[in-house]
């Protein structure tokens, strides 16, 4: 087959602006083989276009025809049910014929395409709304392509695709095709051959046409270890002239692959049949299913594990709680020993649920402006901690960078997180380097081994840098996943980097590995810029008190959670303060008692999640709408689907679960309750 007899006779066709559905011309181009067969094709061109306008049906008619009261033979319809094809009939009768020069419009319920050159024209009952402007802008190509099936068929005489007709509109098609097509042929040894192929081959397999033509396919379309589909069924389509339609890897020119997607037939020509491949990358299209894949898996895994911390977190605030009662009741010293070494073990415990929940959230409510610089120069203590004498830290701060909007302490643990990993991937010895830095994005994430796109504007960034063994390429996805890790078991717990990606994502950043290999890792965290703020001192509030104070006017409290635990401990807590209590296991109770008013309470605090269809936030609203003096404060391990999406929106303090008797007591404060010798000026009081 002779490549060179393949002109284009229809120069606009090849256009790069025309931009058609590649399944549209590819049916367009099949019904032309047909007609050049002498098939008859009308019918079956009224019905590929109802399917591409979507139109209720497509009716083909030549108006010297209209005058007759039932349709005429000579026109064609793409439904098949006469009453249907009458009723249209009736109706179209009476289009008025459209001035010169012939154009598309709408008439009635229908778009109007009259055919130049011809007394033919195509109703359109009903299309898709943006079909119009289709045929408007679309309508010389179409009517090039669509007019020789109009006219009486003629028999072929020659095969297709050696025509040497400058006129032969399927071939014109071909070549205008954005999609890769080739023509395939079987040669005497049952090797399938390149026959023809068109620019958008080129563009894509980074072949020069004159490469291709009269070399076996399998130079583009190999056996390779990881197929998208199997390979035996493309290769059997090609050598037994059958259909296939798949996913399989491209040998690009310089050694690179790509995936695409693949349609393939055969054509029965006079003297031969031959395969037609037509296809297009969706390398792209799958990076962006595997990206919202990873969304959706990691959405998922959030709403996982913060539910088992939620859980987990009553269990705490109980042990927690009950040790704590305990050592203000405790007169034998002989048991603080063990009492301390519960306390430490609830702590490891409230640890681990704060960070299975901070990967949860999906908002912060602890944000606040601060320095990225400032927060990352008050570690290096701890820095220099928890490195071996042998990894050797540098630090290179950007000059005069914006503030970023995070959550302190979530940034503090996010960034020993990613020390201790680049300790552990360098073993113990090497070179650390933390930079940071501001700059503009937008579009691609810079560095990103994954395409993800970005919100443009001005971002704040922090980069960790080792000297490790880096990362397999195939696990770089993995690597956020809650509990994987690389390390040996007894060395972590595989929460760390999800921990990061979660706080990362709720902080409206991104994060990426930049580049990972032999020579180390170096991960990149961006942040929002916001507009610089004073800082406040942070001071430390974690010295116990000798002696709990009591409120300065007793009042009561209404307590309500689910758990009878929780409640107890919260009971004592609060008559330590000095305040009368009502507790309550059942939310609806509570809302039935008091929704009309008449709580006799100043504060309620009730728990967020609890069942029985009522959580804390409505209970809350509830008693507030008839009780208006009524305080509120809401205590959580897990604060999820309750209707509130953003700190803004949440019009109540929240304590997380599992907190102490001075939690409890900051958290009163902060609702104006006042207590004998403590300054609620006292910075110490309001962290």
């Amino acid at each position: 087959m002779d490549s060179n007899s393949l002109p284009l006779s229809v120069d606009h066709l090849s256009s790069p602006a025309i931009s058609l559905s590649a399944t549209l011309l590819l049916q367009l181009a099949q019904l032309q083989a047909q007609f050049i067969q002498g098939q008859a094709v009308r019918v079956a061109l009224t019905r590929v276009l109802a399917e591409h306008s979507q139109a209720s049906v497509v009716l083909l008619v030549d108006i010297n025809e209209l005058d007759n009261d039932a349709m005429p033979l000579s026109c064609s319809s793409s439904s098949a049910i006469t009453s249907v094809n009458a009723n249209y009939w009736s109706e179209i009768r009476h289009w008025p014929h459209a001035p010169e020069p012939k154009c598309v419009h709408a008439w009635l319920h229908y778009s109007v395409w009259p055919i130049a050159n011809s007394s033919l024209v195509i109703f359109f009952a009903q299309p898709d709304a943006k079909w119009q402007d289709t045929l408007s802008e679309k309508q010389q190509i179409l009517t090039d392509i669509i007019y020789p099936m109009l006219v009486a068929p003629k028999p072929l005489t020659i095969p297709v695709p050696v025509a040497t007709n400058t006129n032969n509109v399927f071939q014109n098609i071909v070549d205008s095709f954005e999609y890769m097509t080739m023509i395939i042929q079987v040669d005497s040894r049952g090797i399938p051959i390149i026959a023809y192929a068109n620019d958008a081959t080129a563009k894509i397999s980074h072949y020069l046409i004159g490469e291709l033509i009269g070399k076996p396919i399998a130079m583009l379309f190999a056996q390779h270890d990881k197929q998208v589909t199997d390979f035996e069924s493309f290769n059997d389509a090609l050598t037994q002239f059958t259909g296939f339609d798949g996913e399989i890897k491209m040998n690009r020119h310089h050694d690179e692959t790509t995936i695409m997607k693949v349609n393939l037939f055969a054509v029965n020509l006079a003297s031969e049949t031959v395969s037609v491949l037509i296809a297009h990358d969706i390398s792209m299209e799958l990076q962006m299913q595997q990206a919202m894949s990873r969304t959706q898996k990691m959405q998922a895994l959030g709403q996982l594990v913060g539910g088992i911390a939620h859980d987990f977190n009553n269990i705490l605030g109980v042990l927690k709680g009950n040790l704590e009662l305990m050592q203000l009741k405790n007169r034998q010293e002989s048991l603080d020993k063990y009492l301390t070494t519960a306390f430490k073990a609830c702590s490891r415990g409230t640890d681990l649920t704060r960070r299975l929940l901070q990967f949860s959230r999906q908002e912060q409510f602890n944000a606040q402006n601060c320095s990225i610089n400032e927060v990352i120069s008050g570690l290096k203590d701890i820095f220099d901690k928890s490195l071996t004498a042998q990894v050797q830290i540098a630090m290179e701060f950007g000059a005069d960078l914006d503030d970023i909007c995070v959550d302190r302490g979530d940034l503090e643990d996010a960034m020993l997180n990613m020390t201790i990993n680049a300790r552990d991937a360098m073993e113990g010895v090497g070179a650390l380097t933390i930079r940071t830095g501001q700059e503009w994005l937008g579009g691609k994430l810079p560095g990103s081994l994954t395409d993800t796109q970005v919100k443009s504007g001005h971002y704040v960034w922090i980069s960790v840098k080792d000297t490790g063994c880096g990362i397999p390429l195939h696990l770089v996805e993995k690597i956020y996943e809650p509990f994987f890790t690389m390390k040996d078991k007894s060395k972590g717990t595989g929460l760390g980097l999800s921990m990061i990606y979660g706080f990362v994502k709720r902080s409206h950043g991104y994060m990426s590995v930049v580049d990972t290999g032999p020579h180390g890792t170096e991960f990149k965290m961006w942040f929002p810029a916001q507009e610089k703020k004073a800082h406040q001192a942070v001071i430390d509030t974690d010295t116990n008190l000798l002696h709990y104070p009591k409120v300065m006017s007793p009042f009561k409290v209404l307590i309500v959670d689910d758990e009878p635990e929780i409640v107890a401990v919260v009971q004592d807590y609060c008559e330590i303060l000095g305040m009368t209590i009502e507790t309550c296991t059942d939310p609806v109770t509570v809302s039935r008692k008091y929704s009309g008013g008449n709580c006799d309470a100043q504060l309620l605090i009730t728990d967020v999640l609890m069942p029985g269809g009522l959580n804390g936030y409505n209970l809350a609203q509830n008693l507030q709408e008839n009780n208006p003096s009524l305080s509120v404060l809401l205590i959580s391990g897990y604060i999820h689907d309750i209707g509130i999406s953003k700190q803004k929106e949440m019009p109540y303090p929240v304590l997380n679960k599992p907190f102490d008797i001075k939690g409890l007591i900051k958290a009163m404060l902060k609702l104006g309750i006042k207590f004998t010798g403590v300054d609620d000026k006292d910075e110490s009081w309001k962290s």
